[in-house]
């Protein structure tokens, strides 16, 4: 089958030169997040009496929020909190409406499935994007718990050049938008309805990140259809040909039972034990981050797992001959010269993307 053999062989070509292919990964400089001293809040006139407001959380990534820009020529830094992401949220929380707790009244639980923050600079401003995952639950008696609000969205908003140090100040920000929700659902919840007891509520979030993708210590060779066959460590397909449309778009294809050529939906392949998420026509390099998968340059170079100079070379090996060394010649060294991911997957964004940096293991697309 000459043709695929040559379009095989461009393939293995264009992948390694094209593909995001560095060997120092992104800078690990440490920016440390505080939360903003002065805020000061009152609940709603009217509002049920409140005794206390509790946090928990089951992000995939709690010691992270995120990526952010550091330096004139916009450096990449980890954002963290200030302190365990938990006590982050809580104290900040106390301390805003500490002087409306009232003895006796309702318990207000924050359940924080995922919360991320970002940035990037454009020619003309800078975009600060906001990630969160939350539900807010009532307990009337202390005990049993109703739902009573929820958040699952992107915010995004224009800001100045101190665009870093606000990222606090949006956190603070989506969570009184849920507490204010919050108070505006209250009144229509049925009391006698079943409600959820705190342990109940862990369990169940601990389910939501509980895939064997996780648990695998080796993963299954071969290319996964969606995004479930991911999660379940179990590749749908293990007989494909990776072939080039117009020496850009990347596509696979299988041989079906008539000996004709098909084309497979793909959401990625795993090949010599490395993952890589197929996005618009390429492959992206992932690997397992904490609870999740995270884009592979965005891993301290000492603990990359999915190495580019490293799948270069493995690429370059399995070729062979001039074809190999002029893949090993062409891997890029510097993060300016590779392909930055973008999130297109959220639907009211329409310009001004946001960087990815991860996979949301939700959805399986890239976000950050």
């Amino acid at each position: 089958m000459p043709f695929v053999k040559t379009r095989l062989l461009a393939f293995l070509l264009s992948f390694s030169v094209g593909v995001s292919a560095q060997d120092a990964g992104v800078p690990q400089e440490v920016k440390v997040l505080k939360m903003p001293k002065f805020s000061i809040g009152n609940f709603p006139k009217k509002s049920i009496p409140v005794s206390r407001i509790a946090f928990i959380q089951n992000v995939w990534d709690s010691l992270t929020l995120g990526y952010v820009q550091k330096g004139v020529d916009d450096q990449v830094a980890l954002l963290q909190p200030s302190k365990p992401l938990t006590a982050f949220l809580q104290d900040q929380f106390n301390k805003i409406y500490k002087d409306g707790f009232k003895p006796g009244g309702a318990v207000i639980l924050f359940v924080v499935k995922d919360l991320r923050v970002s940035e990037r600079s454009f020619f003309s401003k800078q975009m600060a994007y906001t990630r969160a995952n939350a539900d807010a639950y009532i307990s009337f008696d202390g005990i049993g718990f109703l739902l009573a609000a929820a958040i699952d969205s992107v915010l995004l908003e224009p800001s100045g050049v101190d665009v870093t140090n606000w990222h606090g100040q949006r956190i603070e920000n989506v969570f009184r938008l849920l507490l204010a929700n919050t108070f505006k659902n209250a009144k229509f919840l049925d009391q006698q309805a079943s409600q959820y007891s705190i342990n109940q509520i862990e369990q169940t979030m601990k389910h939501d990140l509980d895939f064997p993708i996780l648990n695998s210590l080796s993963y299954q060779e071969g290319l996964y259809k969606n995004f479930q066959e991911f999660l379940n460590d179990k590749p749908g397909i293990t007989n494909y040909l990776p072939v080039l449309i117009d020496r850009k778009k990347l596509k696979f294809i299988t041989a079906n039972e008539n000996n004709q050529m098909d084309t497979l939906q793909a959401w990625g392949i795993c090949k010599e034990g490395e993952i890589y998420k197929y996005h618009e026509g390429s492959l992206v390099p992932i690997e397992k981050y904490r609870n999740g998968f995270i884009i592979s340059d965005y891993v301290q170079k000492l603990n990359r797992r999915n190495s580019q100079r490293n799948s270069d070379m493995l690429f370059a090996g399995a070729v062979g001959g001039l074809v190999g060394a002029l893949i090993v010649s062409g891997v890029q060294s510097n993060r300016s010269s590779t392909p930055i991911q973008l999130v297109t997957s959220i639907p009211y964004i329409k310009k001004n993307y946001p960087e990815a940096s991860c996979i949301d293991m939700k959805t399986g697309e890239l976000t950050f």
